[in-house]
């Protein structure tokens, strides 16, 4: 009884926090606009299992950025109402995160609800009305945000112009084959975080799933790796955000990262404008040798 009430007092202070933001953002001058990309996707490639945006890696950030005078719009690729993985809506019964007062709030506020069932068509979208775009993640995301044919285009807007790409979770899929405009791999020779693999064996477990469904191509974490980039990570399921590239490219281990990840792109913006991007040495890409060999039996 006393956990009950103590989730209903946390949970109105979300909701009155959320009201706050929002007027605080009529009022103060508007600092610019952020841009939070979704997926499409609602199943699990060509299997029977649902999925979708896995909320709170789209909330957090959005939470973040609006407390912090920016106004967020959504994308999808194909625009409209995006699927919810169902475990990650606190509104559901078998949710992993019942307890997130943050996500609940978004999701019980018929204006920012609105914002999922009716993101724009990323086709439509471009660089010069935002100051910064964020990949979001769940397991959608690595089926058709790599595949999508107009992210190229987005992506190399956003990084002429400067301005800072962000990643969460499984949303770096979407930046690991992303070239720069010059040509250059993005990822390729610079330090990066994602959902870890002891992460995505543990998420496997709880979910009650093989663990190729959440890695059919491998753990994001050696896929990384293989790109040439270095990983960084915290402990599992805590909150940890990376600025790599001459802090030009932002990124989060997982959805408990996702409020850090906003404040940080937040900070990052009100502060001094960033610099063009100056390519470095690609210190973690390994010889052609062991490191790509397959054992022999």
């Amino acid at each position: 009884m006393k956990s009950k009430f103590v989730f209903r007092v946390l949970f109105s202070f979300v909701v009155c926090s959320f009201a706050q933001a929002e007027i605080r953002n009529t009022l103060i001058t508007p600092r610019g606009k952020a841009l939070i990309i979704l997926s499409s996707q609602a199943q699990l490639g060509s299997s029977e299992h649902k999925t979708g945006v896995w909320l709170p890696d789209a909330t957090h950030p959005y939470f973040a950025l609006l407390n912090a005078g920016f106004e967020t719009d959504f994308a999808s690729p194909k625009g409209g109402a995006v699927p919810i993985e169902l475990r990650s809506d606190p509104r559901n019964m078998n949710a992993m995160n019942a307890d997130d007062a943050i996500t609940l709030g978004f999701v019980s506020n018929p204006r920012t609800l609105e914002k999922l069932n009716n993101t724009l068509k990323l086709s439509d979208v471009q660089a010069k009305n935002y100051s910064t775009v964020i990949f979001v993640g769940g397991l959608a995301a690595m089926y058709d945000l790599p595949n999508d044919p107009d992210l190229p285009r987005l992506f190399k807007e956003f990084w002429t112009q400067n301005k800072i790409v962000g990643a969460i979770g499984y949303g770096t899929y979407a930046l690991l084959k992303m070239k720069t405009p010059s040509g250059r791999d993005l990822i390729r020779g610079a330090e990066m975080s994602a959902i870890s693999k002891e992460e995505e064996q543990k998420m496997a477990q709880l979910m009650g799933w093989d663990v190729a469904l959440l890695a059919p191509k491998g753990f994001l974490q050696d896929l990384i790796k293989k790109e040439g980039a270095g990983y960084k990570s915290g402990p599992a399921f805590t909150s940890f955000v990376h600025e790599g590239v001459q802090k030009h490219f932002i990124s989060a281990q997982q959805s408990f990262s996702g409020m850090e990840l906003g404040l940080r792109v937040a900070k990052l913006l009100t502060g001094k404008p960033l610099k063009p991007v100056v390519p470095k040495t690609e210190k973690f890409i390994k010889p052609r040798s062991a490191s790509f060999k397959q054992p022999v039996n």
